[in-house]
């Protein structure tokens, strides 16, 4: 080769940043993605690369001697490696780089140290030094990484370059990155090893950011930083602070060490590295990064993961004038590629809390893929669009570890079928259930014509303006054909069924359910827009505190079924304090070995008649309103009316009266018309567009909870129908015991009674259930779950311990939520989790993770309520309201922030609770 053309053709080697990304196949994956930075604008130091095809003309020259060692290396035992290893560097050397290519690496090397800045980074404080990296094809790829296998050579002075490269091809021959090879079934020789030569910046901070936790919840932003130079950090020689952003909460958190050492250049070396240095005592204790750094740095991240489409490992510092600039971005390889997926349990708690066995969730999840299906198609989107997104209806729930969840993507892409308005749907839809992380309004990807469009859109404006206009004969409708649902499943004799009669009875009252059904969940719909609109109707007629007026106006409303179960148990109450004679027998009888018999003995005496009449009417139309009502596995009160004796007899012993509740709502709804009174005097015509906004939604609000109540009645028969299968299932041999119905899904159980099923039988099936769900009963997984790619292979973040609730009304001392239920009450705080095993609660403040239908009989005792889980229309919500009691919810960590016996000040209004005195024990 002539001087002329081997020095061209060591020229072509040495690739620029501007070149990089257009050949990506000769410089790697770190020299692609820096170069991909610097284009997306990114500021990243100056560099340039040496290619691939050097270090090939490289190996080529001595393949001969390298081979043999080669040929070893997949019989090479790893404890062996080091030695094997040390043949192959002895058969590539002398590593020196060849003339021509040396000068011309030195001729790029001079450019760069005189460039000021080109990639928008400053200029290094140390310019006459530089990082010499590598930069393998195969490198930083999701499937092998490479990481920290090849050698990297910091602080090495412009002359010195050459040689660090040769030093760099070297590394390929390395002990770790032969076992890794081995591991992985690669050869090394076939590295493809490019290396990057990069201006050193001589940081003052430098560190890691993570966009998503690879170790913890993927909807946390991590970032690492020390003092000095990234290889500190990278190589663990250094203390470092970690800084962790909640993507829900939009907050940070902070764990800052003691930094003792920072790694920096060595000045002293002639042939450059570094030195660990000791950090002087006054930044010791500090943080390394200030707010704006932080601002800065999560920003940058979260571009970057949007350019790239996958979560990233980004290595970043802090140059001597405080600008950030990122030195390395790749994919976190241990966090599945694919789609990311949120779930939220904040909502669905409260009708599926804790455990939800199989059986339980096989339903609800066919249930809502139904209804909403149903749902879709009555208020106008078009067949084929429900028909093309019929994923999204099958996946609205998720099941992690034991719970039910709410698939928020899917409820998203749920919303966005709606043409145009799709997007604004979703903040009406977040408040609605509760969720804390709001996203901006999103368009479906993808739209059709305009036309199209705004035919669509026609279609649904006309379809629910039609839905809203009839939704009263349509839930009466709705009422006459499940009440004769219902009448037809009652008279149904179970027991006098087989097997397959039995799942076919629950399959043909499921289909009629659901045909009937929806009408209530398009009415929620609506309730869904009436809320929104009555708010904003309100903060545009001027009241400050539009949430507080809005809530004191829907208290006290008539005709709620959902308040009807407490009347009763409270009449019952009060019969029993006339009584006291009976309520001792009853005491007497929950105390025996079978109290349910006992009980029923008690109530024979004809000073029983009248009491014992007003109990079976409200076993009879209520006994299925109880704590976890929708969960089959557990009891209501139509299996368990000695737990309903017990209740009766713990409202009997307080002061609480049926008219007295009643006066108490009625204050408070007089207060809210009253304000309205006085804001809008003289104003008729928006006072008289106000009334029709709220008539509306107490209309909607009163069809919701008669729906609700109907769910229970549901539940209540098809623990009826599981009830008899299981019985008759365990008979045959098929089942241990009747309750292990409730470890199989529908689909299972189906499927062993019809033969169609595949699987190991239902006994061995239900003693791997039994197993997997005991260990789900020690976990406590985080209301908001974000996976990315397959859901099984991620990690599942738990609860975190949240620190006690401190006093002051200072932001430390005051927890926020969704205002309720107006009213203040200064009281003291009782943890309940297990409404079935709760302490007395008469006149305190409930603080509770989250509550369900069933709790109302508990919630009429207290004083206030505070409830992690909820929204303005939930249940807690609006029996709160309806009752009068201040209440709060979305109050993030509550139970665990609020010990029991803290005394606390509450104001349902504003959605604040403080703590105004000593905690227990004080």
């Amino acid at each position: 080769m002539s001087g002329a053309s081997g020095g061209k053709a060591a020229r072509a080697h040495v690739i620029r940043a501007a070149e990089a990304a257009s050949r990506a196949g000769e410089v790697g994956g770190k020299a692609a993605s820096l170069a991909r930075l610097v284009a997306e604008g990114v500021p990243v130091p100056p560099f340039f690369c040496v290619g691939s095809g050097a270090f090939e003309a490289f190996l080529a020259r001595r393949r001969a001697a390298l081979e043999p060692v080669l040929s070893a290396l997949a019989a090479t035992a790893e404890a062996d490696l080091p030695a094997l290893a040390a043949r192959a560097r002895a058969a590539l050397e002398p590593t020196e780089v060849d003339p021509e290519l040396a000068g011309a690496i030195r001729a790029e090397v001079a450019a760069l140290a005189a460039a000021g800045g080109d990639s928008g980074a400053a200029a290094a404080e140390a310019p006459g030094s530089f990082a010499v990296r590598s930069s393998a094809l195969r490198e930083d790829a999701p499937e092998r990484s490479f990481a920290g296998l090849f050698d990297t050579f910091l602080h090495v002075p412009a002359a010195d370059v050459p040689g660090a490269v040769g030093r760099c091809w070297l590394s390929a021959m390395s002990p770790r990155l032969l076992a890794y090879c081995v591991r992985r079934g690669l050869d090394p020789a076939d590295a493809r090893l490019a290396v990057v030569v990069q201006r050193m910046v001589r940081s003052r901070a430098a560190g890691v950011l993570f966009t998503a936790n690879p170790t913890g919840p993927l909807g946390e932003v991590v970032v690492v930083a020390g003092y000095g130079l990234g290889e500190g950090i990278v190589a663990s020689q250094v203390e470092t602070d970690t800084y962790v952003y909640d993507r829900a909460s939009k907050a940070w958190r902070a764990e800052v060490a003691l930094k003792t050492a920072a790694v920096d250049l060595d000045d002293e070396a002639a042939a450059g590295g570094t030195r660990r240095r000791p950090v002087p005592e006054a930044l010791a204790a500090a943080p390394v990064l200030d707010e704006a750094a932080l601002r800065t740095l999560l920003d940058l991240g979260l571009a970057i993961e949007a350019s790239r489409g996958h979560v990233q490992d980004i290595e970043w510092c802090v140059d001597p004038a405080g600008r950030v600039l990122v030195l390395q971005a790749r994919p976190i390889t241990s966090i599945p590629a694919g789609r990311r997926t949120i779930f939220d349990g904040n909502n669905i708690t409260e009708s599926y809390p804790g455990l939800c066995l199989p059986l339980t969730y096989s339903i609800l999840r066919r249930g809502y893929e139904e209804n909403l299906r149903r749902t879709a198609r009555r208020i106008g989107i078009r067949p084929a669009r429900i028909a093309e997104n019929r994923r999204v209806f099958e996946h609205l729930v998720g099941h992690i570890e034991g719970r039910a969840y709410y698939n928020l993507s899917h409820w998203y892409a749920l919303l966005r079928l709606v043409p145009v308005a799709g997007g604004s749907l979703v903040p009406a839809f977040e408040e609605m259930v509760g969720v804390r992380e709001r996203r901006a309004g999103e368009r479906a990807s993808g739209a059709a014509s305009r036309l199209r469009e705004a035919l669509d859109l026609g279609r649904l404006v006309a379809g629910i303006a039609w839905r809203f206009a009839t939704i009263g004969p349509a839930m009466r409708a709705y009422k006459a054909r499940f009440d004769a649902c219902a009448r037809g499943h009652a008279a149904t004799d179970l027991s006098a069924l087989t097997p397959h009669e039995v799942i076919d009875h629950f399959h043909d009252l499921f289909d009629e359910v659901m045909r009937i059904v929806n009408a209530a969940l398009v009415n929620d719909l609506l309730l869904m827009l009436s809320v929104r609109g009555a708010k904003g109707l309100l903060e545009r007629l001027g009241f400050p505190e539009p949430t507080a007026t809005f809530n004191g106006l829907m208290v006290g409303e008539e005709g709620m079924e959902s308040v009807e179960p407490v009347r009763s148990a409270v009449r019952m109450a009060e019969a029993l304090r006339r009584a006291p004679g009976l309520a001792a027998r009853i005491r007497a009888a929950l105390e025996r070995p079978d109290p349910r018999a006992a009980l029923l003995a008690a109530l024979g005496g004809s000073d029983a008649a009248a009491f014992r009449a007003a109990f079976e009417a409200h076993l009879d139309r209520y006994g299925d309103r109880g704590p976890e009502e929708l969960k089959l596995e557990v009891p209501s009160f139509r299996e368990r009316p000695e737990a309903l004796a017990a209740l009766v007899l713990t409202l009997a012993d307080s002061a609480l009266e049926e008219q007295a509740m009643r006066r108490g709502e009625r204050a408070i709804r007089d207060e809210a018309e009253a304000e309205v009174g006085r804001r809008l005097a003289g104003r008729p015509l928006r006072r008289a567009l106000l009334g029709l906004a709220l008539r509306a939604t107490r209309r909607l609000l009163r069809n919701r909870e008669s729906a609700r109540l109907d769910r229970a009645r549901v539940a209540g028969m098809g623990r009826r129908i599981f009830g008899a299968l299981g019985e008759k299932l365990a008979a045959e041999g098929a089942l241990e015991a009747p309750a292990d119905v409730h470890y199989a899904t529908v689909e299972e159980l189906t499927g062993a009674i019809y033969g169609s099923g595949i699987g190991p039988g239902l006994k061995r099936l239900v003693a791997e259930r039994r197993a997997l769900f005991d260990g789900y009963r020690a976990k406590d997984p985080a209301d908001r779950i974000v996976c990315q790619g397959t859901v099984l292979r991620n990690f599942i973040p738990q609860r975190r311990p949240a620190a006690t609730l401190a006093a002051g009304d200072g932001a430390a001392g005051v927890l926020a939520g969704t205002p309720c239920s107006p009213g203040e009450v200064e009281a003291e705080a009782v943890v309940v989790e297990d409404a079935a095993a709760a302490p007395d609660v008469g006149g305190k403040v409930i603080v509770a993770p989250m509550t369900d239908p069933g709790w109302v009989f508990l919630m009429i005792r207290a004083a206030g309520l505070v409830v992690e889980h909820g929204s303005l229309l939930s249940h807690t919500a609006i029996i709160g309201r309806e009752l009068g009691i201040p209440t709060i919810v979305g109050v993030k960590d509550a139970a665990r922030r609020i010990p029991t016996g803290t005394r606390v000040r509450l104001d349902g209004g504003r959605g604040t609770v403080a703590l105004v005195g000593g905690g227990p024990g004080r």
